[in-house]
């Protein structure tokens, strides 16, 4: 399973590297959104069968607006396989905060940061059935 990751802390990266290769998971990451969308846009680049955005308010664009840009505008929306990607974003969990705020419209699920492995572990079990390069010969 190929993961696109998007995240703008190198330790973070890191882990979460490591642990998705733990689960014989592929990775190609990026800092920021703006870096990622360029790499999508290319239909030459590997599409990923899930993607892992910081969902946070840093960036240009930051990890709420790139998954907007993803499901709403072109060439992503002509793009069948990357609409049928799921896109998870991670949260800091805090006490008496909802960790799901409207804004997170766009992505299909969330990770509570700090990423552990049994979150990964579930996350990749859940979306592994919902693989679009399996659904592709059916479209």
């Amino acid at each position: 399973m190929h993961v696109l990751l998007i995240e703008d802390n190198k330790v973070n990266v890191i882990l979460a590297t490591r642990l998705l290769e733990r689960f014989n998971c592929t990775v190609s990451s990026f800092p920021w959104g703006s870096d990622a969308l360029a790499y999508l846009a290319d239909r030459k680049s590997p599409r990923p069968h899930l993607m892992i955005i910081k969902a946070s308010h840093l960036g240009i664009p930051n990890g709420h607006d790139t998954a907007r840009i993803l499901r709403t505008q072109a060439p992503f929306i002509h793009d069948a396989l990357l609409q049928l990607t799921p896109i998870i974003g991670t949260i800091i969990l805090r006490p008496g905060v909802n960790p799901y705020p409207e804004n997170h419209t766009f992505m299909n699920d969330f990770l509570p940061k700090p990423v552990k492995k049994t979150a990964i572990h579930w996350v990749l079990l859940t979306w592994a059935r919902r693989d679009p390069l399996a659904l592709k010969a059916k479209l």
